[in-house]
């Protein structure tokens, strides 16, 4: 199984393709890697208006239980829900 290699430290940051596609992945600052709801909330901690929404996703209780519920809802559904906001003209521009 090929493994993904992030190039500039040479090191494997998920072992397995399929999981690598399958989820969000983040390497954080110390090396440790998450994913899924986890993974965005350590992107929002970096986005100005996004940093509440990540502090409150880690202090409040079961709010990153249910992140992580509604992240692989929407993971395993993704191609419908991209599909669908660009048939509503919801792609970008």
């Amino acid at each position: 199984v090929a493994a993904l290699v992030v190039a500039k430290r040479g090191e494997p940051l998920v072992a397995e393709v399929q999981e690598a596609l399958a989820r969000l992945h983040v390497r954080r600052a110390d090396g440790t890697v998450v994913s899924g709801a986890r993974a965005f909330a350590e992107i929002w901690s970096c986005l100005p208006r996004w940093r509440l929404l990540a502090r409150a996703l880690e202090a409040v209780p079961g709010a990153m239980a249910l992140a992580e519920a509604a992240y692989r809802v929407v993971a395993r559904h993704r191609v419908r829900v991209v599909a669908t906001l660009c048939a509503r003209g919801r792609c970008g521009a």
